[in-house]
């Protein structure tokens, strides 16, 4: 069910005029005071009650999140995995056309916005499973047919979130890290180019994510020019220092899961380590990749608050 604003609350794409200026993403973290912030998921702050993902269809309640964690970045929603994987008709297709319609209502606010699509090999390993597809790398040929699929499935994705001219397109790529070196140059890098390339014909700027151990996919995807990366907790800050250009912004990298067992002190204090191992290079800090549901304002707001001046 879509969330709406409170009666009387007023709407987030009304508060602010549009600004028509379209501003890069490291400008948009040197511009920021202190460290930027992008919360993905996680309880709102008042008025809005209710789940992250699901309602961020919803362009004033994404508008909304964003302002609440003071974000550098207003987040459209991901299109589930299972419907990305079949866009043309059905659930998929609808939800597709949905997230196109809020998106296009998120290039017309104030903040910078980020769409959100699957990456070709995800898509692949959707089409056949997970097992089928790492099955596949021992035959090159077949692991290039279903990798192909997988990127004619995510450019569809692509190409309808694009239309709203997003400052960056976030590539989600969790597979990556599961793939030997060599396949993963074997397959990735043409793909990658295929999606890049779309996204900046319309000035976006293309950010991979990683989940997992990803150090060896973070030297391809700096070859491949990306705008950003954004890794997980198990591929450690200082990895990214060494294996990323200077110029890449990285996004990282706490584990989500110590939004629940550790006190807020705990969080505090590890914000601020993470900013501090960072000083000196493009870093967006993020409370995790999926915040759990059940994780409290009180907790998420110790973590983010910390870097504040």
């Amino acid at each position: 069910m879509e969330q709406h604003p409170p009666e009387g609350f007023p709407s987030a794409l009304e508060s602010t005029p549009c600004s028509q200026q379209r501003v890069s993403l490291p400008d948009i973290v040197a511009a920021r005071p202190d460290t930027p912030v992008f919360v993905p998921g996680g309880p709102p702050r008042a008025p809005f009650d209710g789940p992250g993902h699901p309602s961020w269809t919803n362009p004033a309640y994404a508008l909304h999140h964003a302002r609440s964690w003071d974000s550098a970045l207003a987040l459209g929603a991901m299109p589930p995995l299972k419907g990305a994987a079949a866009p043309e008709g059905g659930a998929g297709a609808r939800f597709l056309a949905r997230l196109g319609e809020s998106l296009a209502e998120l290039a017309g606010s104030p903040l910078p916005h980020v769409a959100q699509v699957w990456g070709p090999m995800t898509m692949a390993s959707t089409h056949v499973g997970t097992e089928a597809y790492l099955a596949s790398l021992r035959n090159p040929a077949e692991a290039l047919a279903l990798t192909d699929a997988g990127l004619e499935t995510a450019l569809v994705s692509v190409r309808v979130v694009l239309r709203s001219r997003p400052t960056v397109l976030w590539i989600a790529e969790p597979l990556a890290a599961i793939v030997d070196p060599g396949a993963l140059q074997l397959l990735w890098p043409h793909t990658m180019r295929r999606l890049m390339a779309e996204a900046r014909a319309v000035g976006a700027e293309p950010v991979v994510h990683v989940s997992g151990s990803a150090a060896h996919v973070l030297p391809i995807a700096a070859r491949l020019g990306v705008a950003g990366v954004s890794i997980t907790a198990d591929t450690p800050l200082a990895t990214a220092r060494k294996l990323l250009p200077a110029h890449a912004v990285v996004f990282g990298n706490l584990d989500s899961m110590r939004l629940l067992d550790r006190d807020e002190e705990w969080l505090s204090a590890a914000a601020r380590r993470m900013v501090e191992e960072m000083r000196g290079r493009p870093f967006v800090l993020t409370p995790g990749s999926a915040i759990p549901p059940h994780t409290s304002v009180e907790r998420l707001a110790a973590f983010v608050d910390a870097v504040r001046g």
